[in-house]
């Protein structure tokens, strides 16, 4: 059968390691809207050797025509949305391949028990995961000759992995909240540097005076005087 248990720790290693693809995405055009200055930002993404580069760099479009940022914080934001997205995305795979998995197991199991009812490949009677992933009606036609609902298969597969997929759940939530918190990151610093350039504009397009109680620099307080 298929083991699926170490697939979450090999995901988080991933996102560590990194890749070196800044090179890659100038090459592939993803970098044309980002100022040279901010390109070193994307030298390591949290993409496989295995994975496409372009479901990456699609999302790096994404984020510049949704953020549109102008200052160096607002790029660092950039690279943070792609990367918790990017996560995101991945966590939903793994997700998405444990069910497959103990669906998969869960018909050879029945295959078993249905001695000749399911042609069976394979010492353990193992069904192949893409005959459920890519052939729908084959998936249906191999469970109905067993008499099982799709969907009860479904939740039973659910029951038989439920801890890994509470934990990958849980994953997807953290990195979810992270999401939320770059977004509200974004609109409180855009906000603050509306709020100063209204402040600076009410004083004559002056800098600013210290709070109170604040050393001023050398000969601040004569020109503030002389103002």
């Amino acid at each position: 059968m298929m083991e699926t248990s170490n697939t979450t720790p090999m995901l988080t290693k991933g996102v560590v390691m990194g890749r070196n693809a800044k090179k890659e995405l100038i090459q592939q055009g993803y970098l044309d809207n980002v100022p040279d200055r901010f390109r070193p930002l994307f030298s390591v993404v949290p993409v496989f050797q295995a994975d496409s580069l372009d479901d990456y760099g699609i999302l790096i479009l994404q984020a510049i025509e949704t953020i549109r940022p102008t200052r160096f914080t607002e790029w660092v934001a950039v690279k943070d949305y792609v990367d918790v997205t990017w996560e995101i995305a991945q966590y939903r795979r793994v997700r998405t391949s444990i069910i497959d998995a103990a669906v998969n197991e869960l018909v050879s199991d029945l295959a078993q028990a249905h001695d000749g009812s399911i042609p069976r490949f394979g010492k353990q009677h193992y069904i192949p995961a893409e005959t459920m992933t890519y052939d729908t009606a084959r998936f249906r036609a191999l469970v109905a000759k067993l008499g099982v609902s799709p969907d009860l298969l479904i939740g039973q597969a659910f029951l038989r992995r439920a801890p890994e997929l509470q934990r990958i759940d849980l994953l997807i939530a953290v990195r979810e909240k992270a999401l939320q918190s770059i977004l509200q990151g974004l609109y409180l610093g855009r906000e603050h540097a509306l709020t100063m350039a209204k402040m600076r504009e009410g004083n004559g397009g002056r800098a600013l005076p210290p709070p109170a109680g604040a050393i001023e620099p050398d000969g601040a307080s004569d020109t503030n005087e002389a103002a």
